[in-house]
């Protein structure tokens, strides 16, 4: 809404100039119906000409204006999939790791994994949507025993399609999540 300002104070003095060649032509042309000759019809021909030079140049400004907005917007919505993408892969490898370890508690891989997945989920509220970080919460968290990868993956690939970084509606709770116990530990 800024900048359509910025660009109406802009474009004021140019269609002010506009109006004013309008009233000109208009008055010339009563003038010279009035009494005829009083004023050369290339003079008129010249300021209708001068008149249609103006406008294009006008709406040429405009329309570039308009195109470079939605063509920054569009950019700025690829760059946000991207990153989300990116993100979300390093996300959910770091989630399938995890599990995959998660039998061998006392493994280097199993603490590698660990503590990578700690970081990518605690990464999550930078760019996913409210509904993958209230999942990955309650699955982390352990009050949900089941993990349902089709339901993350539903949810990832929603949030994908959208191009924005949402404000969280009533986030009851934001957790963060360290690595296990025996991650902390460090090695034996």
């Amino acid at each position: 809404m800024h900048v359509k300002r910025k660009t109406m104070k802009k474009i004021w003095p140019l269609i002010l100039f506009v109006l004013a060649i309008i009233a000109l032509i208009f008055y010339t042309i009563e003038l010279n119906r009035k009494t005829p000759d009083i004023i050369d019809e290339k003079i008129i021909i010249s300021l209708i000409g001068s008149l249609t030079a103006i406008i294009t140049v006008i709406g040429s400004i405009y329309v570039n204006k308009l195109l470079s907005n939605e063509n920054s917007k569009r950019q700025r919505a690829l760059e946000i999939r991207k990153t989300k993408q990116e993100y979300y892969h390093e996300f959910t490898e770091s989630f399938l790791l995890r599990i995959a370890y998660l039998p061998n508690q006392k493994s280097k891989e199993f603490k590698d994994s660990d503590r990578k997945f700690c970081i990518e989920k605690n990464r999550l509220p930078l760019y996913a949507s409210q509904e993958i970080i209230e999942y990955v919460d309650e699955v982390a968290s352990g009050k949900s025993m089941t993990a349902d990868f089709k339901t993350l993956f539903d949810l990832i690939r929603k949030d994908l399609l959208n191009d924005e970084l949402k404000e969280f509606q009533d986030l009851k709770s934001l957790n963060v999540t360290l690595p296990s116990e025996e991650t902390r530990k460090g090695t034996v």
